[in-house]
């Protein structure tokens, strides 16, 4: 769905956010948060709510909430003290009170075609290719690195079949977790899902643009190139 607001157009698919004519990569979490205000306007959306929406079951500190809501205000360029799109209800949670038209938006590929997968963790983000995609700590057994201790060195594995991505645990020290559920057989993901390795977390989104696996690097050094795109 493609909203639009103000001088504002976000699509809440990709994740893009069009203001005055710039366009701007929403992260993730953020991203979620502004779809489900959007959806629920101009209702009030209670912080419960929107925890148990967002992060999908995923323990998180209410404060994460506050931060997202930041982004989003700094994005939009709403103003806490005269609110023109998202108004705080102290105590209570957040509603979306700007005058919104909505659009279908176009599916991200044609039918039959790849959709382009990312992870994102911190402030990086992974592109998945076509087919197996491993997740570990060690750089030069993995196609995505994720360096933190409680991430066994080939962790899980991640693979992109056309429209569809499903991850599988590779007998890891600490698991794998989709929100709250262990994974004991392939997993088939969806947009949003929260995904647990061991300890971090990182989150798949799906993008209109395919991702093309790259021609392997004849440099050792460069075992993490194409893996990790930039915003």
């Amino acid at each position: 769905m493609k909203w639009r607001f103000g001088e504002c157009a976000f699509d809440d698919v990709s994740g893009q956010l069009w203001r005055n004519e710039q366009s701007t990569q929403v992260p993730s979490t953020a991203s979620e948060v502004l779809r489900v205000l959007l959806e629920q306007r101009p209702e009030l959306v209670t912080k419960e709510e929107l925890l148990r929406r967002v992060w999908r079951g995923t323990s998180v500190d209410e404060g994460n909430l506050s931060v997202q809501v930041t982004k989003l205000r700094d994005l939009l360029g709403d103003d806490t003290r005269a609110p023109r799109f998202i108004r705080t209800y102290f105590g209570q949670g957040y509603a979306f009170i700007g005058s919104v038209a909505a659009d279908a938006a176009p599916d991200p590929a044609p039918s039959g075609d790849p959709i382009g997968f990312i992870l994102e963790w911190r402030t990086r983000t992974f592109a998945l290719t076509p087919g197996e995609n491993i997740v570990g700590r060690n750089p030069l057994r993995c196609g995505i690195c994720i360096d933190d201790p409680r991430v066994s060195n080939r962790h899980a594995r991640i693979v992109v079949d056309g429209q569809s991505a499903t991850i599988e645990d590779l007998a890891s020290t600490n698991h794998t977790f989709v929100g709250e559920a262990q994974v004991t057989t392939p997993y088939a993901l969806t947009n949003g899902d929260v995904i647990r390795l061991g300890g971090p977390t990182v989150i798949i989104r799906l993008t209109g643009t395919p991702t093309v696996r790259s021609k392997p690097s004849r440099h050792r050094g460069d075992a993490r190139r194409g893996s990790l795109a930039s915003r």
